[in-house]
Order: C-alpha cells, then sequence, then structure tokens
C-alpha cells in the first residue's frame, strides 16, 4: 500500500484511515494511542489479520458496507480503477488476505433510497407552477448491487438491503451525490410524493466464518457459487470412503440448506452438475421436490445419472402436464430423446406418448403423423395398443 515514494504525512493520515476503519467498524482493534508511533505497513497488515480472527470468532457484525471516498461510474467500477485513499486500504485488505484466507471482499454500487411527501406543481388558484420539493424523508432505506469479486469479476447477486448500523463511516452517508429524483404528482385523494436515490461506490466484507449464511442470504445463485468453492477442494469421482469425509458431508449439509431455499432464478443445469458430483440421491429428491424441474435437458441428466426408477414420480407428473399445455413440443421432445441409442430415455418417451395419445383425438393431423412416426419407432405399443385409443 505505502511505497517509498509517499510522503511521510500521507502515510499517517492512510494509516489512520485504516486505525478508524478497523476501530470503528470490527471494535476490536486497540485503541489508536496504544498503537506505536513507527507504523509499518507489516504492522497494519498484523492488526488487520488479529481484527479478523476475532471477527471470525464473534462473527458479528454479520458483514460491514465500507463506503469509498472517490467517485466512479456504475460501468468503470473495478479494484484496479480504484483511486488514492481507495485503492490504499483495498491493498492493504488485499495484502491480509493474501496472508490469511479469512474474510470475503467485494466492490458493490451502494444506494440510499429516500421517499416522503412532496409539494409544488401546478396550482390551480394562483394559475402556476412551482418546481416540487420534498416536505420531509418518511422512509429511507440502502441496499448494494453491482457486486464484483477480487478478480474484477462480475457476478451474479441480486441487490440486497443492508442495515444503517453496518454502514462505514456512517457519518458520510448524509454525503453521497445525488443521481436521481423522481416525482409522483396528486392523484384523488393521494397527496404527491418524492423519491431520491443516492450512490457511492463500496466494499462488502464479511467474515469467512459466517460466509454460509452470507452467501445463503443472497439467494440460490451465490450459494451455488460458495457450494463450488467448497468442492474445489474434493477429488471427483467420490470413492465410497470419501463420500463420508468431513469435508464432503460438510458440502451436503449447505447444499441441503440450498436447495430448500430455492428460488425461480437459480440455474438448474448448475445444480444438477453439482448433485451429479456429490452423487447423493437424498439431495436430488429434495431438489426435485422444492426446484420442480421442467426442463427436459434436466430430466435426462438426472436420470442418465440416477436412473428413471427412482426420479419417475417426480417428472412423470410434470411430462403429463407439459402434454396438457403443448402437445407440438413435446413431440419435438419425444423425438429428440429418439436420438441416444442407449434407451435410457425410453420410459421418458413412453410417458409423453402415451399421455400425447390420450389427448391425440382433439388435435389436428399435423400432430398425428410424427406422433405416431415416435410411437413406431419406440416400439412401446402395439397396433391393438393404439386402437384402444
Amino acid at each position: 500500500m505505502l511505497g517509498n515514494t509517499c510522503r511521510k504525512k500521507s502515510e499517517e493520515e492512510d494509516i489512520d484511515d485504516v486505525v478508524e476503519f478497523l476501530e470503528s467498524t470490527f471494535k476490536t482493534i486497540e485503541k489508536p494511542e496504544s498503537i506505536p508511533k513507527a507504523i509499518t505497513q507489516e504492522t497494519i497488515i498484523k492488526s488487520l489479520l488479529r481484527v479478523f480472527k476475532e471477527w471470525n470468532e464473534s462473527q458479528y457484525p454479520p458483514k460491514v458496507v465500507y463506503l469509498l471516498q472517490h467517485k466512479y461510474s456504475k460501468y468503470g467500477l473495478n479494484f484496479t480503477g480504484l483511486k488514492g485513499r481507495d485503492s490504499n486500504v483495498v491493498t492493504l485488505l488485499q495484502q491480509a488476505k493474501a496472508i490469511e484466507d479469512s474474510f470475503e471482499m467485494y466492490l458493490t454500487l451502494f444506494t440510499k433510497h429516500e421517499s416522503g411527501g412532496a409539494s409544488g406543481g401546478y396550482n390551480d388558484y394562483y394559475d402556476s407552477y412551482s418546481k416540487f420539493e420534498m416536505d420531509g424523508v418518511e422512509e429511507t432505506d440502502y441496499t448494494v448491487s453491482n457486486w464484483i469479486d477480487c478478480n474484477n469479476t462480475v457476478v451474479n447477486f441480486p441487490e440486497v438491503a443492508v442495515d444503517e448500523e453496518d454502514v462505514f463511516p456512517n457519518a458520510d452517508i448524509d454525503n453521497i451525490d445525488l443521481v436521481k429524483e423522481d416525482v409522483s404528482e396528486h392523484s384523488g385523494n393521494e397527496g404527491a410524493t418524492m423519491d431520491r436515490w443516492y450512490t457511492t461506490a463500496a466494499l462488502v466484507i464479511w467474515p469467512k466464518s459466517n460466509g454460509n449464511n452470507i452467501y445463503l442470504s443472497l439467494g440460490t445463485n451465490a450459494s451455488m457459487q460458495r457450494l463450488q468453492e467448497m468442492m474445489k477442494n474434493i477429488t471427483f469421482p467420490l470413492s465410497d470412503t470419501d463420500k463420508n469425509s468431513p469435508l464432503v458431508l460438510h458440502c451436503i449439509k449447505f447444499a441441503i440448506e440450498l436447495i430448500s431455499r430455492w428460488d425461480t432464478n437459480g440455474e438448474m443445469s448448475l445444480m444438477v452438475d453439482i448433485l451429479i458430483k456429490l452423487d447423493h440421491f437424498n439431495l436430488v429428491e429434495l431438489f426435485c421436490k422444492q426446484a420442480k424441474p421442467k426442463k427436459i435437458k434436466v430430466m435426462m441428466k438426472l436420470c442418465n445419472c440416477f436412473g428413471w426408477d427412482r426420479l419417475s414420480s417426480f417428472f412423470t407428473p410434470v411430462l403429463e402436464q407439459m402434454v396438457k399445455e403443448n402437445i407440438s413440443e413435446c413431440i419435438n421432445i419425444a423425438e429428440r430423446l429418439l436420438i441416444d441409442k442407449s434407451n435410457i430415455f425410453n420410459p421418458l418417451i413412453d410417458i409423453i406418448t402415451i399421455n400425447m395419445l390420450q389427448k391425440q383425438l382433439g388435435e389436428t393431423q399435423t400432430t398425428q403423423a410424427p406422433l405416431f412416426n415416435i410411437i413406431f419407432r419406440q416400439n412401446v405399443l402395439s397396433i391393438d395398443d393404439i386402437c384402444d385409443f
């Protein structure tokens, strides 16, 4: 952080900033007056490591949001483009993280949103128009979005709410630039309202020991990223012994929490790859119950690995519903499944064709021909069976 070319005064200011950051945010560092005056970069790093060690033990606060000093555009925000004190603080944190990977750090866009009543606009009595002004702030909320990891990679994390008490320096919240203002004028008995948005760059930091809870709170895709990180130290495919190792069991426990909180934005194909690697059928069952996969590729992958017999109770109702909603699409699916010569997907095709036949009398000839072509290629029904329909 502090090169030899830096002036002494600049070094002391940067050190004071970091000490203030540590003291005010984590509440664990010694008082500034107890720190030796001959502070070196090594001393600061040691202080950081001590703070993060204690933070991992206490896990309080769960996370912190550190507001950066300089202005950055939304599209130009990245770690390598940080300026002045912001760059110095981040460099210190990155050096501490390189020594001991005890915390997570992301660069984000911090937004303060205010809303309240407004006065102004057109006045019938005076036949005049005046600029709207907010009468007073009634509600304030804070969020972070546009997440960037330490590798300068944009990550698929959602916009999330943060508590004011987790924001540091807290005094800077009132000095953020206004970027947008919106007015909803009078409507019926409702008065005019105004919304204001203020944004600045910020670091979001949390201790590794609290990582599982944080990632789970960030949603399904963030949780899957966390699980993939946990699995990096596991050798796949798993042996019978490996399946009972502490690390694998820890991953399975986290996967249960992840799937139990599955949201509609979750990338199913990614989760299926994880399930296949972990090779734990109870997880697959939970996934089918919670996520209710409907994509045929997802079904094919799972059936290929775990067998149709074990998954038929989950997928049969889904396939039956697919036939009711779009018979033409189901014909396309069946034709794609027939390309596979291993017969693994025969049960899926059977379910589709039988249900399509039950609905077929009301369909047009354009769907009848391909359907019967599938039936004869599949050879799952006899002529007598078909005549029964």
